[in-house]
């Protein structure tokens, strides 16, 4: 997305009333911009503290902007003085020259929270140029970073920017997702992703097709195996006029069995396993034949979560 999201960045922190930002967003491209990720700086007593993002602006070989950008998806990551400690190694590592660069502070939450917010205090407190941003949209003063995104895309859209690729913008949907969805793992990204690409293949998910083609069998009516898997692939080429692929078919038919151990490998978890509980071996030493699941109806020894 070229600058277009750091420049958001940067005009919130000149939104939060601080007017030497306004300097740097109208010369941006003016600086030499460096990003380095897990930044290594020392406190004081010699602790090693990693910033998340470290953003230099430098002009004629010098420093003038530095913006540090640290993100916590989890309350239970914080840490009381990291922000603190973080921003003092960034201090220190400047101590000797002529001029300190300007230090921009972004601490980034999933959403807020009485612990985020506390933490966020104790950096806000010593360092006015300081802003709390949020994953996921939220009752706040800025943008959410989803939002930035969708904005950005939206100025792609309207030819306001350069365009974004396709692939890019695939990507990037793709992240939209899970980012709403709280990041749960890498494994349901990659879903996802795969998801986003049947949807434009075959104009919705696999996992959608087999959804429906259950929803039209009786409850604990035995069914081959097989059978469900041509009636699906049948139920897709006449949608979309596409032939499917059959192993993909497969991997998904089974992630959707209950009692198959190895659907846990596939992202089925406690929160989301209502979208895939669809149908379970009545035997389950003879994988050929299966049956629509009901919850709570249905005689199954175990149901197989991650």
């Amino acid at each position: 997305m070229g600058q277009e999201l750091l420049r958001s960045l940067i005009l919130d922190f000149q939104d939060n009333g601080d007017k030497c930002f306004e300097e740097l967003e109208k010369k941006f491209l003016a600086y030499d911009i460096s990003v380095e990720s897990e930044y290594s700086v020392y406190t004081q007593n010699n602790e090693k503290k990693d910033v998340d993002i470290v953003v230099k602006f430098a002009q004629d070989d010098k420093v003038k902007y530095i913006l540090c950008i640290e993100n916590k998806i989890k309350d239970s990551s914080l840490s009381k003085d990291q922000l603190l400690m973080e921003l003092e190694g960034i201090q220190r590592e400047y101590a000797e020259e002529d001029e300190l660069p300007k230090i921009l502070f972004c601490f980034l939450t999933l959403k807020p929270s009485r612990i985020s917010a506390e933490c966020f205090a104790t950096i806000s407190s010593c360092n006015k140029s300081a802003i709390h941003l949020f994953w996921v949209p939220s009752n706040h003063r800025y943008s959410s970073i989803y939002e930035k995104i969708q904005n950005i895309i939206a100025k792609s859209d309207n030819e306001e920017i350069d365009p974004i690729s396709s692939d890019v913008r695939f990507i990037i949907t793709s992240f939209l997702v899970f980012m709403k969805r709280g990041f749960k793992s890498e494994e349901m990204l990659k879903k996802h992703i795969e998801e986003e690409r049947e949807r434009q293949s075959y104009k919705k998910s696999v996992m959608q097709y087999i959804r429906e083609y259950a929803e039209t069998l009786e409850p604990n009516k035995e069914i081959s195996f097989e059978v469900a898997k041509e009636s699906i692939s049948k139920m897709i080429e006449d949608f979309c006029g596409f032939t499917p692929n059959k192993k993909t078919i497969y991997g998904q038919l089974t992630t959707a069995i209950v009692n198959n151990r190895t659907r846990i490998h596939h992202g089925v978890t406690q929160e989301n396993q209502r979208d895939f509980n669809l149908f379970y071996y009545p035997n389950e030493k003879d994988h050929s034949v299966i049956q629509r699941y009901v919850e709570g109806k249905s005689k199954v020894d175990y149901v197989y979560l991650k």
